[in-house]
């Protein structure tokens, strides 16, 4: 089936012509109007030659124009309520999709495997594990291998499920519940870095390259988990080197995104789009990732570290994993920088260029709504500074 925002629209006739002279467009089924700004005439206009949502976005960037992707969200949600567009399918997506955003002490393993209760029984967790965003990521039969070797687990709060140093081939998702990630600074002492919250898988680097823990992990509350066992005989000639470092990566990435709340209750195929967007880029300490007043052609994910903002040399915001930035240049203010992003420690990134970017959003309607919304409210504040 072909990607929603890849349909060609299908409206219902209209008197485009009386409608461009009256600026509004009347309702066929509620009687309602809808007043229509000059950008959501010239949508209509493509519409009705059959254009997607991506071939709208196609052709304001080809022609050097930003659109407003929420002005084309709020036309459509009106064409779909009156029902003027034919697209049933599309519309079904659509709703679906409104309503998806608007929601939302001792570590070895035998001791972890006494401790915890393991009952499964009550819990359909395979089909949950299927529908997380790492496993949707993976062939359907490297899937069914991973779940033929799993177990689910209980346990309660303030047990430590990993211990760095540790050598422990496992790897482990959470399905309830969440963890605290910690690591040692300098001094010896314990500091927490991230939270693991249900979807987000942990033991990578143990499971994928077989080397001891890097950190300790801590329950926060009553968790439910599912831990997956590495038979050397089956997932070794599954997992080269090079092929469970990207794996690994890839994970960061998925726990970057779930812990952010503009996009992990985006829909399942805008999440999975971000996943395979971009590269990742390892970027040291004091680094400048951009400067203010430069010309725009990058976006970016922080995927782990902390970064900067900075007008006139003076820090405005702190950006941690899971945040994004750059989309305002792209978006707003035809290209250019309005701020300057320096690396506060080491940080890894997902970066995408301006074409990839724009065609993500062209792709996926109601991220592009989230990152223009983000970026409106981002540009009000400096205003206010």
């Amino acid at each position: 089936m072909i990607k929603n925002e890849l349909q060609a629209i299908e409206l219902f006739p209209l008197n485009l012509e009386q409608i461009k002279l009256s600026g509004v467009l009347l309702g066929a089924r509620q009687n309602k109007s809808f007043q229509l700004s000059a950008q959501q005439i010239r949508f209509l206009e493509l519409m009705q030659k059959g254009c997607s949502i991506a071939g709208i976005s196609e052709d304001f960037l080809k022609n050097g124009k930003l659109l407003s992707f929420n002005q084309l969200k709020e036309l459509l949600h009106f064409l779909f309520a009156e029902k003027m567009i034919k697209n049933l399918s599309m519309a079904a997506y659509f709703d679906d999709s409104e309503r998806k955003i608007s929601t939302q002490a001792h570590s070895d393993a035998s001791f972890i495997d006494q401790f915890f209760k393991t009952d499964s029984s009550a819990l359909d967790i395979s089909n949950k594990i299927r529908q997380m965003p790492f496993f949707r990521s993976l062939a359907p039969d490297i899937v069914d291998l991973f779940l033929a070797h799993h177990k689910v687990i209980e346990c309660p709060a303030g047990i430590k499920v990993c211990e760095a140093g540790v050598l422990q081939r496992s790897l482990l998702c959470v399905v309830e519940g969440s963890l605290s990630v910690f690591t040692s600074d300098s001094k010896g002492e314990k500091k927490r870095i991230i939270e693991l919250w249900p979807e987000s898988v942990f033991g990578e680097t143990g499971f994928f390259l077989g080397q001891p823990r890097t950190a300790d992990v801590m329950t926060n509350s009553k968790c439910v988990i599912a831990k997956f066992k590495y038979i050397p005989e089956i997932f070794d000639h599954l997992i080269q080197k090079e092929k469970a470092q990207a794996l690994q990566k890839r994970i960061w990435l998925i726990h970057a995104l779930l812990s952010s709340p503009m996009f992990k209750d985006l829909p399942d195929d805008c999440f999975d789009s971000i996943i395979y967007s971009g590269q990742l880029k390892s970027v040291k300490i004091q680094t400048t990732i951009f400067s203010e007043g430069q010309r725009a052609d990058r976006f970016y994910i922080l995927i782990q570290g902390k970064l900067n903002v900075l007008q006139n040399q003076k820090i405005i915001r702190n950006l941690k994993q899971g945040d994004c930035f750059g989309e305002v240049a792209l978006m707003l203010t035809g290209g250019l920088r309005t701020a300057s992003v320096v690396c506060e420690t080491d940080c890894l990134l997902l970066e995408i260029s301006a074409q990839k970017f724009y065609q993500l959003l062209g792709e996926n309607l109601f991220l592009a709504c989230q990152f223009e919304k983000l970026s409106i409210e981002r540009v009000q504040a400096d205003q206010k500074r």
